[in-house]
């Protein structure tokens, strides 16, 4: 995740909290936001393994 992804989510996750709209939100071309939100429509908790091999993934990808 770059610098200019970091601000827009600090962004919209200060936002939600001043609005009390704490929605989930997912960045399309993040591979952990899109693992996470895969996960999430399941109505599945990720393992402590199973972030690790996402984040590894990522790391590949970036």
């Amino acid at each position: 995740m770059n610098e200019i992804q970091l601000a827009h989510m600090k962004k919209r996750v200060l936002s939600g909290i001043r609005t009390k709209k704490a929605e989930p939100f997912y960045f399309d071309d993040c591979y952990v936001c899109q693992a996470t939100k895969k996960a999430e429509k399941e109505g599945k908790d990720l393992s402590v393994e199973e972030l690790t091999e996402i984040f590894r993934k990522a790391n590949e990808q970036n």
